[in-house]
């Protein structure tokens, strides 16, 4: 849902979210583990983190730091985007044919007081449970990281009726000690935000609760789709 991804990034800008030690958020061998004994197997995972990067005085010295973080990108060039006391912007993408993963990444700086505040953030994408681990590992060790967050998506080739998407979206709250906060019902579509106790930070919402665990469970075209985020999910379901 296009909501979705709006609601993500009005939280990005606004929510100082830090989540920055394993023992803060769910395993995810527990969670992959519990998405396939519901016989649901995993297709995508993205993992998004954000970081800051430093400051700058001008368009120069911005375009100086990305070129010295050495970052990879398939295209020649970054895409930039350019406007004076307001901000700068890069875009770059790369894939790594070693893993196989997707790595997108966008360089912001935002002009503050007479400066350029740069942060960076990243979306890695992949498919293999190792993977995610390898790459989830390396980044809650980053001690300047701002924003972590990730999704798992997974399907099932069964239509399943509402009520089933209900109890499944419910065990999942059960299995993770979550209390509901807020709650999307639709023709085909369970939406369910929720806050666990397993997980230590969380994003306020407008009815004063809190949410740190988000459940979506779709059916369509007699395939269901599960797909899970923490604290949110950031992709379309």
């Amino acid at each position: 849902m296009k909501k979705t991804l709006v609601i993500f990034f009005i939280l990005l800008l606004t929510t100082p979210l830090i989540i920055t030690h394993d023992n803060n958020t769910i395993k995810s061998n527990d969670l992959f583990n519990f998405i396939k004994s519901q016989h649901f197997r995993v297709k995508q995972w993205k993992i998004y983190e954000e970081e800051k990067l430093g400051t700058a005085k001008n368009y120069k010295q911005f375009r100086d730091m990305i070129n010295s973080l050495g970052i990879k990108a398939d295209s020649s060039n970054w895409k930039y985007e350019r406007e004076e006391f307001h901000h700068f912007q890069a875009a770059g993408f790369y894939h790594d044919g070693s893993s196989g993963l997707y790595i997108e990444r966008k360089i912001l700086g935002i002009y503050n007081s007479g400066q350029y505040e740069i942060t960076m953030g990243q979306t890695v994408t992949g498919d293999s449970e190792s993977e995610f681990k390898r790459v989830r590992i390396e980044n809650v060790s980053k001690k300047n990281q701002e924003q972590f967050f990730y999704t798992i998506i997974s399907s099932r080739k069964e239509h399943y009726t509402n009520k089933a998407m209900e109890i499944l979206a419910n065990n999942i709250l059960k299995h993770f000690s979550a209390k509901k906060s807020e709650a999307l019902v639709e023709n085909d579509l369970i939406s369910i935000s929720a806050n666990s106790k397993l997980i230590n930070s969380s994003i306020p919402l407008r009815n004063k609760k809190k949410m740190n665990l988000q459940v979506a469970v779709r059916t369509l075209g007699g395939e269901t789709t599960l797909t899970v985020g923490v604290p949110i999910i950031i992709t379309d379901y």
